[in-house]
């Protein structure tokens, strides 16, 4: 993969590949998706034990900050989609129950609804599910480190037959816990491919993907034709896609990250959350365009959606981000403060 080499790039392409799915007959999505949870794992992992071990209350302390990462972009963007829904009297909350309104606030419980407003918030759901239990699976990867690597491909083996076999299961982790522990074990072990696993992992993926466009019997899985604003989930080519290029993405983890990368990494997640909107408005108003007419009004929509991304990300992501980590090392001194005297800290995590 040469040329994406650094983690805010390979980042910012993985959500620019879920932008490609949703806007295209292309099924790579999930693949990309997949990949986000390995790094997630990656990086949780490193967090947690680096920082939040040696706070007084770690696990309080850990939701807290990851809930208050999370939201408020979600916050934002579930808002505006909400508004559209209603504004047009589409019908997406026809379906949907009082107790839904928790899922709409919180995430958790967002990827069960019967008709989601903000569609890739299913997986922010996934993750926040991931950080309430992560607690437990970095213990578990600490006391069994021996076995360890067994563990995880037990896991990957479940997310195989849950993401293949069991569809309701998608409402939970289980479809994407080997990829998330495959990245937590990376961390634990300090484990870094090397070049011909990354290599081996490259060609794969390239032979991979050329004989499933190539093939007319097998073009199918990555090319579909539905709606736009839907998407395949194609469980075999994405999980198998993901295995080829886990060991290219974990070998970017410990290649330095420059400012600018730093910014596509962080602009990542906001243009996850925020092209969703273009895929309504294309799926609303442009439906029924001619592919020559349609395509230069979307390119233009992109554009523009990837330029909001970066601003919200410079000037609303970012400030809220430098909060919560003064407001987190603030009880980290805290915690430091009470080991040393004995005494309970002056703050408390609500």
């Amino acid at each position: 993969m040469p040329g994406l080499t650094s983690p805010g790039q390979l980042r910012m392409a993985l959500a620019s590949i879920v932008v490609i799915s949703h806007f295209t007959k292309i099924s790579f999505g999930i693949a990309a998706v997949n990949l986000f949870f390995v790094l997630s794992g990656y990086w949780i992992y490193r967090m947690y034990e680096n920082k939040y071990t040696t706070a007084r209350r770690p696990v309080l302390l850990f939701l807290a900050s990851r809930f208050l990462r999370v939201l408020p972009i979600f916050w934002l963007f579930n808002g505006l989609a909400i508004f559209k829904h209603y504004a047009l009297h589409d019908g997406v909350f026809s379906a949907q129950k009082p107790l839904d309104i928790f899922p709409n606030v919180c995430v958790l419980g967002y990827a069960s609804l019967p008709q989601m407003p903000l569609v890739p918030a299913w997986s922010l759901d996934i993750e926040m599910q991931f950080y309430l239990i992560f607690p437990m699976l970095y213990l578990v990867l600490k006391a069994t480190r021996a076995y360890a690597p067994a563990l995880v491909a037990a896991a990957v083996v479940i997310s195989a037959v849950c993401s293949y076999a069991l569809q309701d299961s998608d409402y939970t982790v289980f479809p994407f816990l080997g990829f998330f522990m495959l990245g937590g074990l990376a961390a634990g072990r300090q484990w870094q491919p090397s070049r011909p696993l990354i290599l081996a992992g490259s060609v794969l993926s390239i032979v991979f993907l050329a004989c499933v466009l190539l093939l007319p019997m097998l073009r199918g899985f990555a090319i579909h034709g539905v709606d736009p604003a839907k998407f395949s989930w194609n469980p075999a080519l994405n999980f198998a896609l993901t295995l080829f290029l886990a060991p290219v993405f974990l070998s970017s983890v410990h290649r330095k990250s420059t400012r600018a990368d730093r910014l596509l990494g962080d602009a990542s997640y906001v243009l996850y959350c925020s092209h969703w909107l273009a895929v309504l408005v294309a799926a609303n108003y442009l439906a029924g365009l001619p592919h020559l007419t349609k395509a230069p009004i979307i390119t233009a929509l992109l554009m523009i959606t990837y330029l909001i991304s970066f601003v919200l990300t410079i000037y609303v992501d970012r400030p809220i981000g430098r909060w919560r980590e003064r407001w987190v090392s603030r009880h980290l001194r805290d915690g430091d403060a009470a080991g040393r005297t004995g005494c309970a800290p002056m703050r408390v995590i609500g």
